[in-house]
Protein backbone atom coordinates (compact mmCIF):
# COMPACT_ATOMS: atom_id res chain seq x y z
CA UNK A 1 0.00 0.00 0.00
CA UNK A 2 2.49 2.43 0.94
CA UNK A 3 4.68 1.27 -2.38
CA UNK A 4 1.25 2.29 -4.40
CA UNK A 5 0.83 5.34 -2.87
CA UNK A 6 4.03 6.59 -3.32
CA UNK A 7 3.56 5.68 -7.16
CA UNK A 8 0.05 7.65 -7.02
CA UNK A 9 2.21 10.54 -5.42
CA UNK A 10 5.05 10.65 -8.02
CA UNK A 11 2.77 10.51 -11.35
CA UNK A 12 0.66 13.42 -10.57
CA UNK A 13 1.43 16.88 -12.51
CA UNK A 14 3.40 19.59 -11.39
CA UNK A 15 0.23 21.91 -12.17
CA UNK A 16 -2.36 19.78 -10.96
CA UNK A 17 -2.62 21.53 -7.31
CA UNK A 18 -2.87 25.15 -9.46
CA UNK A 19 -3.26 24.93 -13.16
CA UNK A 20 -7.12 26.35 -12.14
CA UNK A 21 -5.70 29.68 -10.76
CA UNK A 22 -3.92 30.68 -13.61
CA UNK A 23 -4.91 33.49 -15.95
CA UNK A 24 -3.86 33.00 -19.38
CA UNK A 25 -2.88 36.97 -20.68
CA UNK A 26 -3.49 37.22 -24.59
CA UNK A 27 -1.35 40.45 -25.78
CA UNK A 28 -1.72 42.19 -29.14
CA UNK A 29 1.61 43.26 -30.74
CA UNK A 30 2.73 46.52 -29.97
CA UNK A 31 5.39 48.91 -32.76
CA UNK A 32 8.77 48.19 -32.86
CA UNK A 33 9.33 51.78 -31.79
CA UNK A 34 7.44 54.75 -30.78
CA UNK A 35 8.29 58.27 -30.38
CA UNK A 36 6.92 61.15 -29.03
CA UNK A 37 7.70 65.00 -30.46
CA UNK A 38 6.22 68.33 -28.84
CA UNK A 39 3.97 71.06 -30.90
CA UNK A 40 2.23 73.78 -30.11
CA UNK A 41 -0.76 72.55 -27.90
CA UNK A 42 0.01 69.58 -29.35
CA UNK A 43 1.92 66.36 -29.45
CA UNK A 44 2.69 63.90 -32.15
CA UNK A 45 3.52 60.27 -31.88
CA UNK A 46 5.43 58.37 -34.26
CA UNK A 47 5.41 54.46 -34.54
CA UNK A 48 6.78 51.53 -36.57
CA UNK A 49 3.91 49.76 -37.65
CA UNK A 50 3.13 47.00 -35.62
CA UNK A 51 4.15 43.51 -37.03
CA UNK A 52 0.97 41.94 -35.34
CA UNK A 53 -1.85 42.57 -38.10
CA UNK A 54 -4.49 42.42 -35.09
CA UNK A 55 -2.84 45.50 -33.91
CA UNK A 56 -6.03 48.20 -34.89
CA UNK A 57 -5.61 51.05 -33.59
CA UNK A 58 -3.31 53.30 -31.17
CA UNK A 59 -4.60 54.16 -28.33
CA UNK A 60 -2.88 57.21 -26.50
CA UNK A 61 -4.05 58.36 -22.79
CA UNK A 62 -2.82 61.16 -20.32
CA UNK A 63 -3.75 63.56 -17.23
CA UNK A 64 -3.43 60.59 -15.70
CA UNK A 65 -5.99 58.46 -17.94
CA UNK A 66 -8.64 60.89 -17.54
CA UNK A 67 -8.30 62.02 -21.22
CA UNK A 68 -7.83 59.69 -24.04
CA UNK A 69 -7.89 58.93 -28.38
CA UNK A 70 -7.49 56.51 -30.37
CA UNK A 71 -6.19 56.52 -34.08
CA UNK A 72 -6.86 53.32 -36.82
CA UNK A 73 -3.21 51.13 -37.80
CA UNK A 74 -2.38 51.60 -41.55
CA UNK A 75 -0.58 48.07 -41.81
CA UNK A 76 0.17 49.15 -45.59
CA UNK A 77 3.35 52.02 -44.46
CA UNK A 78 6.12 50.92 -42.36
CA UNK A 79 6.06 54.07 -40.41
CA UNK A 80 3.16 56.35 -39.71
CA UNK A 81 2.09 59.50 -36.98
CA UNK A 82 -0.28 60.49 -35.03
CA UNK A 83 -1.09 64.00 -33.43
CA UNK A 84 -3.02 64.85 -30.58
CA UNK A 85 -4.42 68.02 -29.74
CA UNK A 86 -5.46 70.23 -27.33
CA UNK A 87 -2.82 69.43 -25.10
CA UNK A 88 -1.99 71.91 -21.95
CA UNK A 89 1.00 73.42 -21.93
CA UNK A 90 3.04 72.24 -19.35
CA UNK A 91 5.11 68.48 -18.43
CA UNK A 92 2.42 65.34 -19.18
CA UNK A 93 3.16 61.72 -19.47
CA UNK A 94 1.31 59.45 -21.83
CA UNK A 95 0.69 55.69 -22.22
CA UNK A 96 0.41 53.98 -24.89
CA UNK A 97 -1.06 50.75 -26.18
CA UNK A 98 -2.48 49.12 -29.10
CA UNK A 99 -5.89 47.68 -29.24
CA UNK A 100 -7.85 44.60 -31.79
CA UNK A 101 -11.56 44.37 -32.63
CA UNK A 102 -12.36 42.60 -29.55
CA UNK A 103 -10.40 45.12 -27.21
CA UNK A 104 -7.24 43.33 -26.63
CA UNK A 105 -4.55 45.35 -25.73
CA UNK A 106 -0.52 45.04 -26.38
CA UNK A 107 1.76 45.82 -23.34
CA UNK A 108 1.40 49.80 -22.37
CA UNK A 109 3.87 51.66 -23.27
CA UNK A 110 4.84 55.00 -21.65
CA UNK A 111 6.62 58.43 -22.63
CA UNK A 112 6.95 61.31 -21.42
CA UNK A 113 7.39 65.46 -22.84
CA UNK A 114 6.82 69.01 -22.32
CA UNK A 115 4.11 70.87 -24.34
CA UNK A 116 4.97 74.02 -25.24
CA UNK A 117 2.17 76.88 -26.36
CA UNK A 118 1.24 80.85 -25.65
CA UNK A 119 3.48 81.16 -22.40
CA UNK A 120 6.88 79.77 -24.10
CA UNK A 121 5.63 82.38 -27.41
CA UNK A 122 4.88 85.36 -24.99
CA UNK A 123 8.73 85.24 -24.25
CA UNK A 124 10.36 85.01 -27.71
CA UNK A 125 12.78 87.45 -28.90
CA UNK A 126 12.63 88.44 -32.94
CA UNK A 127 15.89 88.75 -34.52
CA UNK A 128 16.85 92.31 -35.83
CA UNK A 129 17.23 93.56 -39.09
CA UNK A 130 20.63 95.39 -39.25
CA UNK A 131 18.97 96.73 -43.39
CA UNK A 132 18.51 95.44 -46.48
CA UNK A 133 20.67 95.54 -49.54
CA UNK A 134 18.66 95.62 -53.15
CA UNK A 135 19.86 93.92 -56.09
CA UNK A 136 18.63 94.14 -59.71
CA UNK A 137 16.68 90.47 -59.11
CA UNK A 138 17.01 90.00 -55.31
CA UNK A 139 16.88 91.24 -51.81
CA UNK A 140 19.47 90.69 -49.29
CA UNK A 141 18.38 90.78 -45.57
CA UNK A 142 21.25 91.58 -43.62
CA UNK A 143 20.69 90.60 -39.65
CA UNK A 144 22.12 91.57 -36.60
CA UNK A 145 24.03 89.23 -34.50
CA UNK A 146 22.16 87.05 -32.31
CA UNK A 147 23.11 84.24 -29.43
CA UNK A 148 20.13 81.32 -28.99
CA UNK A 149 20.51 77.65 -29.25
CA UNK A 150 16.69 77.52 -30.13
CA UNK A 151 16.20 79.81 -33.16
CA UNK A 152 16.08 77.91 -36.40
CA UNK A 153 15.98 80.76 -38.78
CA UNK A 154 13.78 83.51 -40.24
CA UNK A 155 11.03 83.12 -42.52
CA UNK A 156 10.68 85.53 -45.05
CA UNK A 157 6.95 86.01 -47.25
CA UNK A 158 6.61 87.83 -50.55
CA UNK A 159 5.36 87.71 -53.47
CA UNK A 160 7.33 87.04 -56.95
CA UNK A 161 7.55 89.12 -59.61
CA UNK A 162 4.79 86.62 -61.53
CA UNK A 163 2.52 86.97 -58.62
CA UNK A 164 2.76 84.24 -56.50
CA UNK A 165 2.91 84.26 -52.97
CA UNK A 166 6.08 82.26 -51.47
CA UNK A 167 7.32 81.76 -48.35
CA UNK A 168 11.47 80.90 -47.00
CA UNK A 169 12.61 79.57 -44.03
CA UNK A 170 16.63 80.45 -44.12
CA UNK A 171 19.60 79.50 -41.33
CA UNK A 172 20.09 80.72 -38.61
CA UNK A 173 23.61 80.47 -39.07
CA UNK A 174 23.35 82.61 -41.60
CA UNK A 175 23.71 86.50 -41.62
CA UNK A 176 22.74 87.37 -44.96
CA UNK A 177 19.92 86.13 -46.36
CA UNK A 178 19.44 86.75 -50.49
CA UNK A 179 15.35 86.35 -51.71
CA UNK A 180 15.50 86.00 -55.48
CA UNK A 181 13.00 87.27 -57.87
CA UNK A 182 10.55 89.09 -55.21
CA UNK A 183 8.35 92.11 -56.13
CA UNK A 184 9.51 95.10 -54.19
CA UNK A 185 5.76 96.73 -54.56
CA UNK A 186 4.03 94.09 -52.58
CA UNK A 187 4.50 93.95 -48.75
CA UNK A 188 7.03 91.75 -47.66
CA UNK A 189 6.85 90.16 -44.06
CA UNK A 190 9.56 88.53 -41.52
CA UNK A 191 9.53 86.37 -38.41
CA UNK A 192 11.70 84.52 -36.35
CA UNK A 193 11.25 80.79 -36.21
CA UNK A 194 12.16 79.06 -32.49
CA UNK A 195 12.51 75.89 -31.66
CA UNK A 196 11.90 74.55 -27.98
CA UNK A 197 13.67 71.63 -28.43
CA UNK A 198 15.67 69.70 -30.80
CA UNK A 199 12.95 66.96 -32.00
CA UNK A 200 9.64 69.38 -31.44
CA UNK A 201 7.64 68.69 -34.95
CA UNK A 202 6.43 72.45 -35.19
CA UNK A 203 7.67 75.77 -34.68
CA UNK A 204 7.12 78.52 -33.02
CA UNK A 205 6.86 82.23 -34.29
CA UNK A 206 7.43 85.77 -33.57
CA UNK A 207 5.22 88.32 -33.98
CA UNK A 208 4.97 89.46 -38.51
CA UNK A 209 7.53 92.65 -38.99
CA UNK A 210 6.25 94.05 -42.13
CA UNK A 211 9.31 95.38 -44.16
CA UNK A 212 10.11 98.91 -44.52
CA UNK A 213 12.09 98.91 -47.72
CA UNK A 214 12.68 102.67 -47.93
CA UNK A 215 13.61 102.55 -44.18
CA UNK A 216 15.70 99.58 -43.86
CA UNK A 217 17.44 99.80 -47.54
CA UNK A 218 21.36 100.98 -46.69
CA UNK A 219 23.09 102.91 -49.67
CA UNK A 220 24.89 104.83 -47.12
CA UNK A 221 27.85 104.64 -44.69
CA UNK A 222 29.14 106.51 -42.06
CA UNK A 223 32.74 106.03 -41.48
CA UNK A 224 33.80 106.74 -37.72
CA UNK A 225 37.77 105.26 -37.24
CA UNK A 226 39.79 107.49 -35.61
CA UNK A 227 42.94 105.41 -35.83
CA UNK A 228 44.17 102.52 -37.91
CA UNK A 229 44.10 100.60 -34.44
CA UNK A 230 39.82 100.58 -35.26
CA UNK A 231 39.92 100.86 -39.21
CA UNK A 232 36.67 99.90 -40.74
CA UNK A 233 36.75 97.21 -43.33
CA UNK A 234 33.88 97.27 -45.81
CA UNK A 235 32.03 94.94 -47.66
CA UNK A 236 30.64 96.45 -50.77
CA UNK A 237 27.98 93.92 -51.77
CA UNK A 238 25.97 93.90 -48.43
CA UNK A 239 27.30 97.36 -46.92
CA UNK A 240 28.68 96.18 -44.18
CA UNK A 241 31.39 97.36 -41.58
CA UNK A 242 33.75 95.55 -39.40
CA UNK A 243 36.28 96.16 -37.58
CA UNK A 244 39.85 94.13 -37.81
CA UNK A 245 39.28 92.14 -35.35
CA UNK A 246 35.89 90.83 -36.31
CA UNK A 247 37.56 89.97 -39.64
CA UNK A 248 38.14 86.33 -39.55
CA UNK A 249 39.16 84.23 -42.66
CA UNK A 250 36.09 83.52 -44.11
CA UNK A 251 35.05 87.29 -44.00
CA UNK A 252 38.36 88.17 -45.72
CA UNK A 253 36.94 87.13 -48.59
CA UNK A 254 34.28 89.60 -48.52
CA UNK A 255 36.44 92.76 -47.98
CA UNK A 256 36.36 95.44 -50.70
CA UNK A 257 37.98 98.22 -49.49
CA UNK A 258 38.97 100.20 -45.47
CA UNK A 259 38.78 103.39 -43.85
CA UNK A 260 41.16 105.24 -41.32
CA UNK A 261 41.39 108.20 -40.16
CA UNK A 262 45.00 109.97 -40.77
CA UNK A 263 46.14 112.83 -38.15
CA UNK A 264 47.54 114.79 -41.49
CA UNK A 265 46.15 112.49 -44.40
CA UNK A 266 42.38 112.98 -43.05
CA UNK A 267 39.97 110.28 -44.63
CA UNK A 268 42.11 107.61 -46.03
CA UNK A 269 40.49 104.32 -48.28
CA UNK A 270 42.34 101.59 -49.04
CA UNK A 271 42.35 98.50 -51.50
CA UNK A 272 43.10 95.62 -49.90
CA UNK A 273 45.67 94.17 -52.28
CA UNK A 274 47.72 97.75 -51.76
CA UNK A 275 50.85 98.71 -49.55
CA UNK A 276 49.30 101.83 -48.19
CA UNK A 277 48.97 100.57 -45.11
CA UNK A 278 52.70 100.68 -44.20
CA UNK A 279 51.91 104.51 -44.04
CA UNK A 280 50.46 104.32 -40.69
CA UNK A 281 51.76 101.31 -39.20
CA UNK A 282 54.68 98.24 -40.65
CA UNK A 283 52.58 96.01 -38.63
CA UNK A 284 49.36 96.64 -39.90
CA UNK A 285 50.92 96.16 -43.57
CA UNK A 286 52.26 93.12 -42.48
CA UNK A 287 49.66 91.74 -41.01
CA UNK A 288 47.32 92.71 -44.13
CA UNK A 289 49.86 90.73 -46.03
CA UNK A 290 49.01 88.19 -43.86
CA UNK A 291 45.69 87.79 -45.26
CA UNK A 292 44.75 84.08 -47.17
CA UNK A 293 42.39 86.41 -49.55
CA UNK A 294 43.34 89.86 -50.32
CA UNK A 295 40.75 90.88 -53.00
CA UNK A 296 42.26 92.85 -55.66
CA UNK A 297 40.89 96.65 -56.44
CA UNK A 298 41.66 100.11 -57.64
CA UNK A 299 39.47 103.38 -57.00
CA UNK A 300 39.80 106.68 -59.00
CA UNK A 301 39.02 110.02 -57.36
CA UNK A 302 36.90 112.50 -59.67
CA UNK A 303 36.71 116.13 -58.73
CA UNK A 304 36.20 117.69 -62.03
CA UNK A 305 33.49 119.66 -62.36
CA UNK A 306 30.58 117.36 -64.05
CA UNK A 307 31.87 114.43 -61.22
CA UNK A 308 28.46 115.11 -59.09
CA UNK A 309 25.68 115.90 -62.29
CA UNK A 310 27.39 112.18 -63.66
CA UNK A 311 27.06 110.36 -59.59
CA UNK A 312 23.65 111.48 -60.03
CA UNK A 313 22.37 110.32 -62.93
CA UNK A 314 24.07 106.50 -62.67
CA UNK A 315 21.56 103.93 -61.66
CA UNK A 316 23.21 101.05 -59.83
CA UNK A 317 20.67 98.42 -61.43
CA UNK A 318 22.39 99.13 -64.97
CA UNK A 319 25.96 97.79 -64.98
CA UNK A 320 27.16 98.99 -68.34
CA UNK A 321 26.66 102.52 -66.66
CA UNK A 322 28.72 102.10 -63.49
CA UNK A 323 31.58 100.17 -65.76
CA UNK A 324 31.67 102.81 -68.02
CA UNK A 325 31.54 105.68 -65.19
CA UNK A 326 35.03 103.91 -63.42
CA UNK A 327 36.64 103.40 -67.06
CA UNK A 328 35.74 106.73 -67.94
CA UNK A 329 37.23 108.49 -65.23
CA UNK A 330 40.02 110.47 -65.66
CA UNK A 331 41.41 109.90 -62.34
CA UNK A 332 44.22 107.48 -61.71
CA UNK A 333 43.83 103.99 -60.32
CA UNK A 334 45.34 103.92 -57.23
CA UNK A 335 45.30 101.75 -54.16
CA UNK A 336 44.95 104.45 -51.58
CA UNK A 337 42.96 107.79 -51.54
CA UNK A 338 43.17 110.59 -48.62
CA UNK A 339 42.38 113.81 -48.04
CA UNK A 340 38.46 113.75 -49.53
CA UNK A 341 36.55 116.62 -49.66
CA UNK A 342 32.45 117.31 -50.04
CA UNK A 343 31.13 116.19 -52.93
CA UNK A 344 34.30 114.21 -54.16
CA UNK A 345 33.26 110.82 -56.07
CA UNK A 346 35.16 107.77 -55.97
CA UNK A 347 34.99 105.34 -58.43
CA UNK A 348 36.17 101.92 -56.99
CA UNK A 349 36.52 98.40 -58.84
CA UNK A 350 36.54 95.37 -56.91
CA UNK A 351 38.38 93.29 -59.26
CA UNK A 352 38.49 90.04 -57.34
CA UNK A 353 34.67 90.20 -56.76
CA UNK A 354 33.96 92.17 -59.86
CA UNK A 355 32.10 94.86 -58.06
CA UNK A 356 31.81 98.20 -59.47
CA UNK A 357 30.73 101.17 -57.07
CA UNK A 358 30.62 104.89 -56.93
CA UNK A 359 30.68 106.98 -54.00
CA UNK A 360 29.93 110.39 -53.29
CA UNK A 361 30.96 112.27 -50.64
CA UNK A 362 28.06 113.33 -48.25
CA UNK A 363 30.43 114.68 -45.12
CA UNK A 364 34.10 114.96 -43.99
CA UNK A 365 36.21 115.33 -40.64
CA UNK A 366 37.22 118.76 -39.84
CA UNK A 367 40.77 119.22 -41.80
CA UNK A 368 42.39 120.08 -38.75
CA UNK A 369 45.59 117.80 -37.89
CA UNK A 370 44.61 115.20 -34.55
CA UNK A 371 40.58 116.34 -34.68
CA UNK A 372 38.49 113.40 -34.85
CA UNK A 373 35.44 113.48 -37.00
CA UNK A 374 33.23 111.08 -39.33
CA UNK A 375 32.92 111.13 -43.13
CA UNK A 376 29.60 109.76 -44.36
CA UNK A 377 29.24 108.37 -48.19
CA UNK A 378 26.58 107.33 -50.61
CA UNK A 379 26.74 104.69 -52.73
CA UNK A 380 25.93 102.92 -55.77
CA UNK A 381 26.79 99.61 -56.41
CA UNK A 382 26.87 96.51 -59.49
CA UNK A 383 26.65 93.94 -58.22
CA UNK A 384 27.37 90.93 -59.71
Amino acid sequence: MIVALVLIMSCTKMDHYYKDYVIERIYIGKPDSIWLQPGDKKVRFGIRTPKDAEAKELVVKWNNGSDSTSFDINHSVTQQYFIVNNIAEGSHVFTAYTSNKDGLRSVPMELSTTVYGDVYRANLNPRELSHTVKFKDSLAFVWKKMISEQVVGMEIQYTSKSGVSSKVLTKFADMVDVVKDVDLSKPIIYRTAYSPVANTFEYFYTSDNLLDIEATNRNTLTLVSSTYTNAEFIDLKYMQLYLESEVNDQLKKTIDICYTLGAGSRSNFFTINGTGFSAFASAWQSNIDLWPTRNAGWMKLDRTAGAVTKYNGLDEFNRDQLVDAYNSSTGAAVNRVQSLQLNDILYIYSITRNIYAAAKVLSVPPAISGVYGTISLEFKVSRP
